[in-house]
């Protein structure tokens, strides 16, 4: 064998290793967002404050759920209980107002799912 030869079978076996590496981790997908008819939004005082309740299996179970205000420009953070279900803490929003809801569990987050902030409706108005 030719000193050549035995330099091509190296590098051919080092691309085959990493290629296996490569091959061998599974990919992160984003977890699916949560379902718009498992939760409902109700005001929780006169000064702009609402609540979001999220049904058992909404999200994942001891999942960081985040709630982002995109007019007011700020969000919240908490976590769902151990069966994906929750209650928000009191969320500044006022009618009409632009939200994104989302959950994260361990390295994988859940797309937004944007909504707008619409107490009189009897579903979660979702944005256009």
């Amino acid at each position: 064998m030719t000193k050549r030869t035995r330099q091509i079978i190296m590098l051919a076996a080092a691309g085959l290793a990493i290629l296996s590496t490569w091959a061998c981790k599974t990919p992160s997908f984003p977890l699916p967002p949560p379902d718009p008819e498992q939760l409902d939004i109700q005001p929780y005082s006169e000064d702009g404050f609402m609540v979001m309740n999220g049904a058992a299996g909404v999200v994942a179970p001891n999942a960081e759920v985040r709630i982002f205000n995109d007019t007011k420009g700020f969000g919240y953070f908490f976590y769902a209980d151990d069966q994906g279900g929750f209650r928000s803490p009191p969320v500044a929003a006022d009618p009409g107002d632009r939200m994104h809801l989302s959950y994260r569990q361990g390295d994988d987050s859940s797309r937004p799912m944007c909504f707008i902030v619409d107490y009189g409706a009897q579903d979660l108005v979702l944005c256009q």
